[in-house]
């Protein structure tokens, strides 16, 4: 899918009508614990910067934990 936002416009492609757009037509599915959310990218001060899969539960146990 190809999206195109323009700044400063009333018209229809406006950042306004496609997030309004974008609530009507958006349906939530549930997501299985353990299926990555994100990637976080590790600072590499060991070696080589890495991508590190973290799941969804790594983000909620996260959130949790900051509360």
């Amino acid at each position: 899918m190809r999206v195109v936002l323009l700044r400063n416009d009333d018209g229809d492609h406006s950042l306004d009508a496609a997030m309004r757009q974008a609530a009507e037509d958006f349906t939530a599915t549930p997501s299985p614990a353990d299926e990555v959310a994100y990637f976080q990218l590790s600072g590499g001060t060991t070696g080589t910067p890495k991508l590190i899969p973290r799941t969804h539960n790594d983000y909620y146990y996260s959130v949790r934990r900051q509360q």
